[in-house]
């Protein structure tokens, strides 16, 4: 009896799964293993030159704190807003009220502050506060996703070295009992 055309499909999305699991994974651990984004950034002092409560509507904590800040290299003037590698603007995880921010942007960062920031050598425009500041969320679901590829690609490799079961019809293959 030929094979039907699914049998056949699956070794070849073994033979896809398995490495692309495999190159997944292991490009996942050397991320994270690879350091922080911010090695040999180079710390500097910035100043602040804007504070505002922005309004995220939609969120559990609708409200949070941005700064921008100036920092000279090289005799060249920047401007960010970048508070974190992740891409955050806002200071903190947020705030419940516009009341509760703006008092928290009143204590930590007052306009003419001097902050420490660092940036990125190579691309000097490219500056955060808080340097080292990744979550390990993102890397590990990566992780995750490869394994479970890594999983597919040996199940179904593995899966079609076996025969397909045959029935045993009662006849011709039974031995008699002595």
């Amino acid at each position: 009896m030929p094979a039907s055309k699914s049998a056949r499909l699956h070794p070849l999305l073994g033979v896809f799964f398995l490495p692309v699991g495999l190159a997944w994974t292991a490009a996942s651990f050397l991320a994270m293993a690879g350091g922080s984004y911010t090695d040999g950034w180079i710390e500097t002092s910035a100043k602040i030159v804007e504070v505002d409560v922005a309004s995220n509507f939609g969120q559990d904590l609708p409200y949070s704190v941005t700064i921008d800040y100036q920092y000279t290299v090289d005799g060249r003037t920047y401007t960010s807003d970048r508070y974190s590698f992740d891409g955050r603007t806002s200071v903190g995880d947020g705030y419940r009220s516009r009341a509760t921010a703006t008092a928290a942007a009143q204590t930590h960062f007052l306009l003419g502050d001097s902050i420490s920031i660092y940036y990125n050598p190579e691309s000097p425009s490219t500056s955060v506060v808080v340097a080292n500041s990744r979550s390990l969320v993102g890397p590990l679901v990566s992780v995750f996703i490869g394994l479970v590829l890594t999983q597919v690609g040996l199940s179904t490799l593995l899966g079609n070295d076996r025969p397909p079961q045959q029935q045993q019809n009662g006849t011709a293959d039974e031995h008699p009992s002595a």
